[in-house]
C-alpha cells in the first residue's frame, strides 16, 4: 500500500481558470539546456554517482514544447535513500510579493512507464533563523498516459532564505516531468467576496494543554490530580473567554468551567472532582473573529493493578512489565534465528519488523515466542496512519483483534507509525487511529516517529496524537544537509531532541532513530562513508545527554551483523548496557559540575546503588580542555573513551572534538565479540519446502499475484472477493495453503473460516486437509485493499489418493462481480519478487 493524498495536497485537480501573475519555476518546460544535456535551473540530484539511475532530457512525448525531463531506474537496490530527483532551488526574493502563510499550488504533468512505479514532490526550505518547514506530497502512481499532479501548501510566517522544489523518483522504473508550475493557489471552491467575511476555520486553531497530566494521560487509582493546570492560546488571534465542558465517555456532562482570557491566551487552573475508572473528555470552546473554535484532550483512569504491558515515569522512562526498561532497538530487522541471536549479543533489546503481526493469531504466535527466545521485545512497524481511510468500525475491530491476541505476551510494546508529517499523512488522520489506540490499547504504545523536518507548531499538532515522539536523523555526512538545523554536525542530533520534546511540551518520552548506513550505499563511498565506531558513539550520548530515553539504529543492510558497521554498533549498545541502570534506577544528582560556562559541553550526572557516573559530551568541531568539579573519589574511564581525564577533585578534560567521556566511580567491563555471524541468505528454496522446514528462507513462488480487473484504477479503499475452484479425488494424505494480500485477508475453504492477516510480506501458511471433501473444493479469499493497488496471492498442495496437484492463484482465479458471480477475469502480475511487492517469505505450518 502506498501513501494518500493528504486534505491540503490535492491529488489530480487543475483549475484551468484561474491565472496566476508568474509562474516561479524558471525553465519550466526543460526546453533550454546547458550545452551538456542538463535543463538550466535544474539539478539532477546524484544523477552521476547513483549507479543504476540516469537524468536526462528526452524528445518524442512531451506536454509542454518539445522536451520533458526523465529519470530512470533499472537498479532495484535504489529507492528513496538514494534520493532519485530534479531540484529547483528558487529565488528567495520571488517570495517578496507573497505574504506569510500564502497559500501556494505546485503542479506538474507526469507519466510513469509501470504502474508500480512511483513518484512524489515536495517544497522544502530554512527561515535565517535555522527552523525548518517541509510541503510533502502524496505518492502517485499512473496506470497508463500523462497525469497532472498538485501539492497545495502554505509558505512559512518567517520569509525563509533557502527554498526549493524536488520532483522524486521513489523506485525501479522510470518517470517522466513536464510543465512544472508554481504560483498562487486559486480557491478550491469559489464564492462571493461576501461571504468569505469571517476568517477561514482553517487559519484558526485553538491549543489547550493541561500541564500536569500524569505520563500518557493516565491515572491510576487512587492517584487523581484534584487541580489541573490549563494553558490555551490560539496564536495571534484574541479570545474574550474559554469554556471547558469535562465528560464522561458516553457524553454525560460532569462538570464545566469558564476562564477569561489574556487577549489571546490563557492560564489558569480548573478543580477535577473524584472520578471512578473509565475514560473522560475534556472539551474546550472559544469564539473569535465570529467562529466558533474547539479543542478536546482524553484522559483515563484505570484501576492500579499488577503492572503489565508499558507505562512511563515522569522522567520518560519506560516501565515494561513494571520494571524500567531503556529500548535498544535494530530497525529494520532480520528474524531468522541466527540474526535474533546476534542481535541480542549485540546488546539490543527490542526489534522493529515491518509486520502488523499483531493483527493475525498465526503469526502472533510465531513471531513473538521467536523473538522471546533470544531475549527481544518487539515493537511493530506498521504506520497505521496510512489506513485511517478504513472505515472506522473496521479499524476499531483490527485493533482490538491486536489486543486480544498480544494479550498475556510480555515481550509486545506496541506499534510505530513512521514520518506521517513529512509524508503528508493528515494530522486528523494520525488522531483517528490514535484515539482507537487510546481507548483500546491502554498497555501499548502507539509511536511516531517523525522525519527532521517542519516547523515545531507542526511537530506539536502530530505530537499530540502519539505516546512516543521523535525523528530519524541521518547527519553523515555534512554535505547531504539531512538535518535541517543551521548545525550540519552530527551535534544536530541532541538540538533534534531538544525540538521534539518542546514539540511535547516534555510530557512525553522522545526515542531518536539514528544513523547506521552510509548515504553512498551499501559499503559507502569516499565522500559519503558509512559511520565510523566514533560517530555512532556521538549520535547515540548525544541524543541521551539532551533527554531521548530510546534508541534505534537505522538501516537494512547494517542489520546484517557481518557487515563492517555491526560490531561498532555492539561496541556502543554493550558499553551502555554497562551505565544503563545509572538511567532507568538512578537519580540526578549535582555531585559534578563545569568549573567554567564552556559553551557546546554537556553534562550528565547520575548516581545508583552501585555508583555515580558521569557523561561529558563536547559538541563542538574542535578540542576543548574541560574542567569538572567533583565530590571527590576515583573516577574510572570507559575503555570507549578516546580522550584523557586526570585530577581528583576536580577533573582536567582533554576532549577531542565532537567526542564524548564516560566517567564512572567504578571500573566498566565489557566484551565485544570479534566479529558476528554472516547470515546464512541462501537461494530462493521452493514454497513447499519453505512452508515445511521450520525456518524463514527466500521463497520461489509459483502463484501470481493477482487482482480484480475491474478494480485497476488507483483506489483509496474498496474491497473485493477471489475464488479459485480445485477437485479432490480420493483420500487425503496432506494438503497446505499459504496466502498474502494486500492490505488484508480472511480465507474460507469450503465456506468455513479458516483465517486472516493484515501482512503482504509474511505469507500465513494453513493445514487444510481437514477442510476439504471429494469432488470440488473452493477456496474463497475477502480481500480488503486499503489504498493505491491490491492483490493476493496463494500457492499449496494437496497430497491424495491420485498423487500431489499443486494449488496457484493465476488465470483460474475469478473475482466477483456486483451481481455475486465469480466471472470477473484477473489482472496477472507475476509470481513473487514482482514490484511492487517484493519478496515474500512464510511462516511455517508449525
Amino acid at each position: 500500500m502506498l501513501p494518500k493524498a493528504l486534505t491540503i495536497f490535492t491529488m489530480g485537480m487543475f483549475f484551468p481558470f484561474f491565472m496566476s501573475a508568474s509562474n516561479l519555476i524558471e525553465n519550466h518546460s526543460f526546453e533550454i539546456d546547458d550545452g551538456k544535456g542538463v535543463p538550466t535551473k535544474w539539478k539532477a540530484n546524484k544523477a552521476e554517482k547513483t549507479n543504476g539511475v540516469e537524468h536526462k532530457r528526452e524528445t518524442g512525448d512531451a506536454t509542454d514544447g518539445k522536451y520533458a525531463a526523465v529519470i530512470k531506474n533499472v537498479s532495484p537496490q535504489n529507492g528513496v535513500s538514494q534520493f532519485m530527483a530534479w531540484i529547483q532551488n528558487l529565488n528567495p526574493a520571488q517570495l517578496d510579493p507573497y505574504i506569510p502563510g500564502k497559500e501556494m499550488l505546485l503542479t506538474f504533468d507526469y507519466s510513469t512507464d509501470a504502474p508500480a512505479t512511483a513518484i512524489r514532490a515536495y517544497v522544502e526550505g530554512r527561515s535565517p533563523g535555522g527552523r525548518g518547514f517541509s510541503a510533502m506530497g502524496p505518492t502517485a502512481t499512473r496506470y497508463v498516459g500523462w497525469g497532472r499532479y498538485s501539492l497545495r501548501f502554505r509558505l512559512p510566517q518567517e520569509k525563509p532564505n533557502l527554498i526549493y522544489v524536488v520532483l522524486q523518483l521513489l523506485n525501479t522504473g522510470t518517470v517522466k516531468f513536464d510543465n512544472v508550475r508554481l504560483d498562487t493557489a486559486p480557491p478550491e471552491q469559489m464564492v462571493p467576496e461576501a461571504a468569505t467575511a469571517k476568517q477561514p476555520r482553517d487559519k484558526l486553531k485553538l491549543n489547550v494543554s493541561y500541564g500536569n497530566f500524569p505520563p500518557r494521560n493516565t491515572c491510576y487509582l487512587p492517584e487523581l490530580p484534584r487541580k489541573l493546570n490549563v494553558h490555551a492560546h490560539m496564536g495571534k488571534e484574541k479570545f474574550s473567554e474559554l469554556f471547558i465542558a469535562l465528560k464522561s465517555d458516553d457524553g454525560k456532562l460532569i462538570r464545566q468551567w469558564r476562564l477569561e482570557s489574556r487577549g489571546n491566551r490563557i492560564d489558569g487552573v480548573i478543580d477535577i472532582p473524584r472520578l471512578e475508572a473509565g475514560l473522560y473528555h475534556l472539551q474546550s470552546t472559544a469564539f473569535s473573529l465570529g467562529n466558533r473554535i474547539t479543542d478536546s484532550e482524553t484522559f483515563r483512569i484505570m484501576d492500579k493493578t499488577e503492572p503489565s504491558g508499558v507505562r512511563f515515569r515522569k522522567d520518560h522512562i519506560m516501565l515494561l512489565n513494571g520494571e524500567p526498561f531503556f529500548p535498544l532497538a535494530v530497525c529494520p530487522p532480520y528474524i531468522t534465528n541466527e540474526a535474533l541471536a546476534a542481535y541480542r549479543d549485540a546488546g539490543f533489546n527490542t526489534i522493529t519488523p515491518q509486520v502488523n503481526a499483531s493483527g493475525s493469531r498465526k503469526l502472533t504466535d510465531f513471531l513473538y515466542p521467536h523473538a522471546a527466545k533470544y531475549g527481544l521485545n518487539v515493537i511493530e512497524w506498521v504506520n497505521f496512519a496510512d489506513n485511517a481511510n478504513q472505515p472506522v468500525e473496521e479499524l476499531r475491530q483490527r485493533v482490538k483483534d491486536a489486543v486480544r491476541h498480544t494479550a498475556g505476551i510480555r515481550n509486545f510494546i506496541g506499534w510505530m507509525n513512521d514520518e506521517d508529517a513529512w509524508r503528508g499523512i493528515p494530522a486528523e488522520n494520525v488522531k483517528k487511529v490514535y484515539d482507537i489506540f487510546y481507548r483500546y490499547a491502554p498497555n501499548h504504545i502507539l509511536w511516531c516517529n517523525q522525519a527532521p523536518r517542519g516547523s515545531i507548531e507542526l511537530l506539536t499538532e502530530y505530537g499530540r496524537y502519539c505516546d512516543v515522539t521523535g525523528a530519524d536523523v541521518y547527519p553523515i555526512p555534512a554535505s547531504v544537509k539531512h538535518s535541517e538545523m543551521p548545525n550540519k554536525t552530527i551535534a544536530c542530533i541532541g538540538n533534534y531532541t531538544d525540538d521534539f520534546l518542546e514539540s511535547v511540551h516534555d510530557r512525553k518520552p522522545v526515542w531518536m532513530i539514528l544513523q547506521a548506513w552510509s548515504w553512498g550505499g551499501k559499503k559507502g563511498t569516499p565522500d559519503k562513508p558509512l559511520p565510523t565506531y566514533r560517530e555512532l558513539r556521538f549520535m547515540f550520548y548525544n541524543a541521551i545527554t539532551h533527554g531521548a530515553t530510546g534508541i534505534a539504529w537505522f538501516d537494512n543492510n547494517t542489520m546484517d551483523p557481518s557487515s563492517p558497521v555491526f560490531r561498532d554498533l555492539a561496541a556502543v549498545n554493550l558499553e551502555f548496557k554497562e551505565i544503563e541502570s545509572f538511567l532507568t534506577r538512578g537519580i540526578r544528582e549535582d555531585f559534578a559540575a563545569i568549573e567554567s560556562n564552556q559553551p557546546g559541553i554537556r553534562l550528565m550526572s547520575r548516581s545508583c546503588d552501585d555508583g555515580k557516573m558521569m557523561i561529558v559530551v563536547n559538541e563542538l568541531d574542535k578540542p576543548q580542555k574541560v574542567s569538572i568539579k567533583t565530590t571527590g573519589g576515583n573516577w574510572y574511564p570507559s575503555p570507549g573513551n578516546r580522550s584523557s581525564v586526570t585530577g581528583s577533585d576536580t577533573l582536567t578534560l582533554d576532549m577531542k572534538p565532537l567526542d564524548v567521556m564516560l566517567l564512572v566511580s567504578r571500573p566498566l567491563k565489557f566484551h565485544v565479540p570479534e566479529q558476528f555471524p554472516k547470515l546464512k541468505i541462501s537461494d530462493p528454496v521452493p514454497l513447499a519446502e519453505s512452508v515445511k522446514s521450520g525456518n524463514l528462507n527466500q521463497v520461489k513462488w509459483r502463484g501470481n499475484w493477482v487482482w480484480n480487473s475491474e478494480l485497476t484504477e488507483n483506489k483509496g479503499y474498496s474491497k473485493t472477493t477471489a475464488q479459485q475452484n480445485f477437485m479432490v479425488n480420493g483420500k487425503i494424505n496432506s494438503a497446505w495453503l499459504a496466502v498474502a494480500a494486500d492490505n488484508i485477508y480472511e480465507l474460507e475453504i469450503n465456506g468455513k473460516h479458516i483465517g486472516g492477516s493484515p501482512v503482504f510480506k509474511l505469507a500465513v501458511s494453513y493445514d487444510i486437509a481437514p477442510y476439504l471433501k471429494q469432488g470440488r473444493n473452493t477456496i474463497t479469499v475477502k480481500i480488503t485493499n486499503l489504498g493505491s493497488y491490491g492483490g493476493v496471492v496463494f500457492e499449496g498442495e494437496v497430497n491424495d489418493a491420485k498423487g500431489t496437484q499443486a494449488i496457484l492463484s493465476g488465470k483460474d482465479t475469478l473475482f466477483q462481480s456486483a451481481s455475486g458471480a465469480f466471472n470477473i477475469r484477473p489482472c496477472l502480475f507475476g509470481p513473487p519478487p514482482v514490484k511492487p511487492w517484493g519478496n515474500i517469505m512464510a511462516v511455517p505450518l508449525n
